[in-house]
C-alpha cells in the first residue's frame, strides 16, 4: 500500500523537478503521504514558516527557488546546483531502494 500511495504522490505533482522551497517543500510532501495513509493533516506549525514565505516569495533568491536538494536519479545538487547535499536520496519506490538509496536485501 506505501509503495502504491508514493507512486501516486510522485506522479501527482511530487516529483523530483516539482520541488519548491516555499510551495512544495518536503512538508507539504509528508503532508500529502499523511493524509493519504490516515486522512490527517500534520500538525499546522510543521509548515507555518513555508506558507508565511510564500507572501514573501518574491524576496528569495530565484536559483534558490529553483533548485530541489535532490536530483531526478537520487543525486544531490537539483538541476543545476552543485552544492554539498551528500546524503539526500530520493526514494526508490518499486525500484527496490529504501529511503538511504541502498538495494533492499528482502
Amino acid at each position: 500500500e506505501l509503495a502504491a500511495v508514493l507512486d501516486r504522490l510522485r506522479s501527482n505533482g511530487f516529483g523530483a523537478d516539482e520541488y519548491h522551497l516555499v510551495r512544495k517543500n518536503c512538508n507539504h510532501f509528508a503532508n500529502a503521504l499523511v493524509w493519504s495513509l490516515l486522512r490527517k493533516p500534520i500538525p499546522p506549525h510543521v509548515n507555518r514558516l513555508a506558507d508565511v514565505a510564500n507572501c514573501f516569495v518574491w524576496l528569495l533568491p530565484k536559483k534558490l527557488l529553483q533548485d530541489s536538494p535532490v536530483g531526478p536519479n537520487g543525486r544531490p545538487g537539483g538541476s543545476s546546483s552543485s552544492s554539498s547535499n551528500a546524503g539526500y536520496q530520493v526514494f526508490g519506490g518499486s525500484t527496490g531502494k529504501s529511503l538511504g538509496g541502498n538495494a533492499s536485501s528482502s
